[in-house]
């Protein structure tokens, strides 16, 4: 309850931006490659990882980023850009996030 507060409080008024879509892809793109690499390493290493992992390294940003954004002066337009793609991304990879973990 308190972290839908805190996003309505956060949330930008004007939030899709051309800028803001550039930098947001970008770290999505970091995001989306490097954890499920590291992981994917860590499997053909022979670690036994849970499959819940594999779901929160194909899932969506915290709802958090957006807040911490307006906190620390970041800005909130990219946090709330990025955390909007990151949910779209993170529908799309549902099936495969369920597949590779379980």
């Amino acid at each position: 309850m308190l972290g839908a507060v805190l996003l309505g409080v956060a949330w930008p008024r004007e939030w899709f931006g051309r800028c803001a879509t550039r930098l947001s892809l970008r770290g999505l793109a970091l995001h989306l490659t490097f954890v499920p690499a590291s992981l994917a390493l860590a499997t053909l290493v022979g670690l036994d990882l849970p499959a819940a992992a594999w779901i929160l390294a194909l899932g969506p940003l915290p709802v958090s980023i957006v807040s911490f954004a307006r906190l620390y002066g970041y800005s909130t337009r990219t946090a709330a850009t990025g955390l909007a793609l990151s949910i779209a991304s993170a529908l799309a990879l549902l099936p495969v996030a369920i597949a590779v973990g379980g």
